[in-house]
């Protein structure tokens, strides 16, 4: 297996390059929480603590951060920006990579305030996995891989009554060699559950294929995709 999931976590393990994937840390979510009332204490902190957790489980050597790394869309306030400098703090002397999210405006230069100096990529390509945000369609050399990882989406389905993050796993759909002419037949769509504890997801029971340009498109099929949950356990088709 090229690629395995972190049990219990929203979180992938990329074996050849020892490297853990996530997405969808949404930075800053507390703050817009907060003003609608809801307030979550050490929201980053327990965000750091779990991603070092997951880092540390699965013995990876590096993470790749897919998008979405922060939550205003723009600049962030200054409080936000501390809370990411006591993010980073936790996470020293790892060494991290950015892939570019919808949510991600001027992330390049706030980390830079922060003493963080990467540049954001829009494609990570791997010996055997490509990972990109999602809310955009890939390049023809991640399509020729046997992973395309995407976040973005951040899926949730319904288990016994209450809504939990869920792996979408999806096999190419009608439109791949329309698109992708020597695109990998066997390729697979792995898309992350959002790693933020406060972001449970999307339903994917309702229409939530519409907000992934590669499922919408057809470039790979939404209703035979495999839905697993945190603890490997497939669930019934949505």
């Amino acid at each position: 297996m090229d690629i395995s999931f972190i049990n219990g976590e929203p979180a992938l393990f990329i074996r050849k390059e020892k490297q853990l994937a996530v997405s969808d840390l949404h930075i800053g979510l507390e703050t817009r929480l907060s003003e609608s009332g809801i307030h979550l204490s050490n929201a980053v902190d327990l965000l750091a603590d779990d991603l070092l957790n997951a880092y540390r489980k699965s013995g990876a050597k590096g993470i790749i951060f897919m998008g979405d790394f922060k939550e205003r869309i723009m600049y962030m306030t200054k409080t936000e920006r501390d809370s990411m400098l006591r993010f980073f703090a936790k996470l020293s002397g790892i060494e991290c990579r950015f892939i570019r999210g919808n949510h991600d405006a001027h992330l390049e230069e706030i980390l830079r305030n922060v003493g963080i100096r990467k540049a954001l990529e829009n494609e990570i390509l791997l010996d055997k996995v490509a990972l990109m945000h999602g809310n955009a369609l890939p390049s023809r050399e991640s399509m020729e891989k046997n992973y395309l990882a995407v976040g973005h989406g951040h899926f949730a389905a319904s288990i016994n009554g209450a809504e939990r993050k869920v792996w979408f796993i999806a096999k190419p759909g009608p439109r791949a060699k329309e698109e992708y002419p020597g695109y990998n037949k066997k390729i697979k769509l792995v898309i992350l559950p959002a790693f933020n504890r406060a972001i449970t997801g999307t339903d994917i029971s309702r229409g939530s294929e519409e907000h992934m340009p590669l499922l919408r498109n057809k470039v790979f099929d939404f209703n035979s995709a495999k839905i697993m949950d945190l603890e490997g356990i497939e669930l019934k088709a949505h």
